[in-house]
């Protein structure tokens, strides 16, 4: 079997440089959880002010309507 030929060393899962890579990705996760956040913050900003011109531009075009159908 596999498992019979690996040989177990736990020094190596214990050791000052693997304790430092796992601080390193951990550290990397938070990073880019943040600039996840962030970035969804920033497309929800944009999402609201594009519905928002969205509603003013049918607002002018039903304006324009009303107004050139009057004449």
């Amino acid at each position: 079997m596999i498992a019979e030929k690996i040989e177990w060393h736990p020094d190596l899962f214990d050791s000052p440089e693997v304790a430092e890579i796992r601080e390193r990705c951990a550290n990397m996760q938070a990073t880019l959880d943040r600039v996840r956040k962030k970035t969804f913050a920033k497309h929800n900003v944009a999402d609201s002010r594009i519905e928002d011109m969205d509603r003013r531009l049918q607002i002018i075009e039903r304006a324009l309507c009303v107004c050139s159908c009057s004449r």
